[in-house]
């Protein structure tokens, strides 16, 4: 791992603790591997040396915690409310403005900036071992080619552009799109087909502003990142050393996907659908949002919502904790009660599970502020 994905990974883990204590924190560990990186390590040396991301996680809350820190909860329901407000009134200024000037200059279709040009390129497996995709606003399906070469179908007009390039090993892929004036506004329904070569076992870094993301049939022993600020991201038939995806707003999917190491999805709104997910370490979190898990076979499990909707099915996990602010948890986990160790807590409304109960090999830790908690087991 280097230093941008463990930064990352520490961000994530480190969830609700207030902005200013987990800047303080990334911005330490940010300059411990610097320090050992320029005393002769590499960056992934300087970070094996370290303990693993969840340890330093839970010592920095625990450090803040004695130190009065509220490390638990998010204070986001007014503020939520009215950036939501803020940015709705801004969206209808914007469009307003840009439907008067249209009508104004009598200019139709005035930001898809002409006709779209069809292009194509192509890349021998040998130029490159990693993945760099940054569009603002596209759709992108990523795939596997027949011919053991990487291909790439695009479009472009005078608005939007393409660089492309492979480079010290990294294929990099960026969109740049020429605003309208200062408050042009820009759409697209165009689609970039990428095809990697089977042989492709390397990382991938993929972003998009607004847009889709689908990945089809990639198998790779290196790290897969996703980045969505509002849009969907798609991933089916799928393998990789870990996963970690992020969203704004919008939807993940993800379906038969193999990992070796950690799955991670973070959202502020919108929804997640996971359905048979092999991995050995599973962690979810939207601020507000549903989260569906069918068919999970993980070693551990990380559920966070702020406010929600759980939901699971044939749930099978060694070690799973769920924490909810307010919401439903329902479901069924794999074997029967006795194989779990429970502790549940509840503040105010329905709980199906004990307080806490057993002595099983599997551990189910359970908390929720208000509303309902119904887990049932399959056996």
């Amino acid at each position: 791992m280097d230093k941008k994905h463990f930064l990352k990974a520490l961000g994530r883990a480190l969830g609700t603790l207030p902005r200013e204590e987990k800047n303080r924190a990334l911005s330490y560990y940010r300059e411990m591997i610097d320090d050992r990186v320029e005393s002769g390590l590499s960056e992934e040396a300087a970070i094996a040396s370290m303990d693993e991301v969840d340890k330093i996680a839970a010592e920095i809350k625990a450090d803040a915690a004695e130190r009065g820190v509220n490390v638990n909860r998010r204070s986001a329901g007014k503020t939520i409310l009215v950036l939501f407000i803020a940015l709705l009134i801004s969206a209808m200024l914007i469009a307003g403005l840009v439907a008067v000037f249209s009508l104004f200059m009598g200019v139709e279709g005035c930001t898809d900036g002409g006709e779209w040009i069809r292009k194509t390129m192509q890349f021998e497996a040998s130029e490159f071992k990693d993945l760099d995709v940054d569009l603002s606003s596209y759709k992108l399906y990523v795939g596997v080619s027949e011919d053991g070469k990487a291909h790439i179908e695009y479009y472009e007009n005078d608005r939007v552009t393409f660089d492309i390039g492979a480079a010290g090993g990294v294929l990099k892929i960026k969109q740049k799109v020429k605003p309208l004036f200062f408050f042009g506004t820009f759409s697209n329904d165009r689609q970039m087909l990428l095809l990697l070569p089977e042989s492709f076992n390397g990382r991938a870094d993929l972003e998009c502003t607004s847009g889709e993301i689908r990945i089809d049939a990639v198998k790779t022993a290196g790290e897969v990142t996703i980045d969505v600020t509002s849009g969907t991201a798609i991933i089916y038939d799928s393998s990789a050393q870990s996963f970690d995806l992020e969203l704004t707003s919008g939807r993940i999917v993800a379906g038969r996907i193999e990992c070796a190491g950690r799955f991670a999805v973070d959202g502020t709104s919108g929804n997640i659908l996971l359905e048979n997910v092999s991995c050995s370490d599973l962690h979810t979190h939207v601020t507000s949002g549903r989260i569906e898990l069918k068919s999970i076979v993980t070693g551990s499990a990380r559920i966070e919502a702020t406010s929600g909707n759980v939901s699971l099915e044939s749930f099978d996990s060694g070690d799973t904790r769920i924490d909810l602010t307010s919401g439903t948890v329902t479901g069924t986990l794999v074997g029967n009660i006795n194989d779990y160790t429970i502790e549940s807590h509840m503040t105010s409304g329905k709980n199906s599970l004990p307080g806490n109960y057993g002595n099983g090999a599997r551990k189910l830790y359970a908390e929720l502020t208000s509303g309902t908690i119904n887990i049932s087991f399959e056996e």
